[in-house]
Protein backbone atom coordinates (compact mmCIF):
# COMPACT_ATOMS: atom_id res chain seq x y z
CA UNK A 1 0.00 0.00 0.00
CA UNK A 2 1.25 3.29 -0.97
CA UNK A 3 1.23 6.40 1.83
CA UNK A 4 0.10 8.90 -1.11
CA UNK A 5 -2.43 11.17 -0.16
CA UNK A 6 -3.85 14.27 -1.69
CA UNK A 7 -6.46 17.04 -1.14
CA UNK A 8 -9.26 17.83 -3.51
CA UNK A 9 -12.15 20.26 -3.23
CA UNK A 10 -15.66 18.63 -3.49
CA UNK A 11 -17.13 19.18 -7.47
CA UNK A 12 -13.88 20.44 -8.79
CA UNK A 13 -13.17 19.02 -12.58
CA UNK A 14 -9.95 20.75 -13.21
CA UNK A 15 -7.81 18.44 -10.57
CA UNK A 16 -5.58 16.00 -12.61
CA UNK A 17 -3.06 12.96 -10.71
CA UNK A 18 -0.38 12.33 -13.33
CA UNK A 19 1.18 8.82 -12.87
CA UNK A 20 4.28 7.12 -14.83
CA UNK A 21 3.61 3.52 -14.58
CA UNK A 22 6.95 1.25 -14.24
CA UNK A 23 8.57 -2.14 -12.44
CA UNK A 24 11.64 -3.51 -11.44
CA UNK A 25 13.02 -3.42 -15.52
CA UNK A 26 11.76 0.88 -15.45
CA UNK A 27 9.42 2.36 -17.23
CA UNK A 28 6.28 0.16 -18.69
CA UNK A 29 5.09 1.17 -22.20
CA UNK A 30 1.36 1.62 -22.01
CA UNK A 31 1.19 1.23 -26.04
CA UNK A 32 -2.00 -1.18 -26.45
CA UNK A 33 -2.75 -1.34 -22.53
CA UNK A 34 -5.92 0.27 -20.95
CA UNK A 35 -5.75 1.75 -17.36
CA UNK A 36 -8.63 2.64 -15.46
CA UNK A 37 -8.91 4.63 -11.81
CA UNK A 38 -11.75 3.98 -9.39
CA UNK A 39 -12.97 6.04 -6.29
CA UNK A 40 -14.23 4.44 -3.45
CA UNK A 41 -15.46 6.81 -0.59
CA UNK A 42 -13.58 5.02 2.35
CA UNK A 43 -16.45 1.97 4.13
CA UNK A 44 -18.34 2.58 1.26
CA UNK A 45 -19.18 -0.50 -1.15
CA UNK A 46 -19.62 1.21 -4.62
CA UNK A 47 -17.62 3.30 -6.10
CA UNK A 48 -18.37 6.83 -6.10
CA UNK A 49 -16.97 7.82 -10.44
CA UNK A 50 -18.61 6.58 -13.21
CA UNK A 51 -16.02 7.39 -15.61
CA UNK A 52 -12.52 5.69 -15.08
CA UNK A 53 -11.04 5.62 -18.14
CA UNK A 54 -7.57 7.32 -17.72
CA UNK A 55 -5.92 9.34 -20.48
CA UNK A 56 -2.48 8.33 -21.77
CA UNK A 57 -0.43 11.16 -22.49
CA UNK A 58 2.96 9.40 -23.44
CA UNK A 59 2.79 5.49 -23.82
CA UNK A 60 6.47 4.94 -24.94
CA UNK A 61 7.16 7.28 -20.95
CA UNK A 62 4.57 5.15 -19.45
CA UNK A 63 2.68 7.94 -18.57
CA UNK A 64 -0.97 8.52 -17.97
CA UNK A 65 -3.38 10.91 -16.00
CA UNK A 66 -6.56 11.08 -14.45
CA UNK A 67 -8.89 14.00 -14.63
CA UNK A 68 -11.50 14.50 -11.79
CA UNK A 69 -15.00 14.45 -12.97
CA UNK A 70 -17.90 16.82 -11.03
CA UNK A 71 -19.30 13.98 -9.03
CA UNK A 72 -16.21 11.77 -8.69
CA UNK A 73 -16.66 12.78 -4.83
CA UNK A 74 -19.45 14.22 -3.90
CA UNK A 75 -19.36 14.54 -0.37
CA UNK A 76 -16.56 15.58 1.95
CA UNK A 77 -14.46 12.57 3.14
CA UNK A 78 -11.51 10.12 2.71
CA UNK A 79 -11.85 8.29 -0.66
CA UNK A 80 -9.35 5.81 -1.57
CA UNK A 81 -8.71 5.78 -5.20
CA UNK A 82 -7.91 2.09 -7.02
CA UNK A 83 -5.69 1.70 -9.99
CA UNK A 84 -6.52 -1.20 -12.69
CA UNK A 85 -4.32 -1.69 -15.46
CA UNK A 86 -5.09 -4.29 -18.34
CA UNK A 87 -2.41 -5.63 -20.33
CA UNK A 88 -2.74 -8.00 -23.46
CA UNK A 89 -3.85 -10.95 -23.20
CA UNK A 90 -6.49 -9.75 -21.13
CA UNK A 91 -3.94 -9.80 -18.16
CA UNK A 92 -5.52 -7.46 -15.22
CA UNK A 93 -3.52 -6.09 -12.31
CA UNK A 94 -5.31 -4.18 -9.56
CA UNK A 95 -3.15 -1.71 -7.80
CA UNK A 96 -4.92 -1.97 -4.14
CA UNK A 97 -5.28 1.06 -2.00
CA UNK A 98 -3.07 3.24 -3.97
CA UNK A 99 -4.36 6.65 -3.43
CA UNK A 100 -6.14 8.18 -0.39
CA UNK A 101 -8.30 11.36 -1.31
CA UNK A 102 -9.54 14.05 1.26
CA UNK A 103 -12.67 15.47 -0.45
CA UNK A 104 -13.00 19.28 1.64
CA UNK A 105 -15.55 20.95 1.18
CA UNK A 106 -15.60 24.85 -1.04
CA UNK A 107 -15.22 28.22 0.54
CA UNK A 108 -16.29 30.04 -2.54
Amino acid sequence: MSNNSIDVVVGDTKTEITFTLSDSSGVVNLTGLTINFYIRKQGASTNSNATTLCTIVDASLGIFKYTFLANDLPTVGYYLGQLQITFAGPRIHKVPRFLKINAVESYV
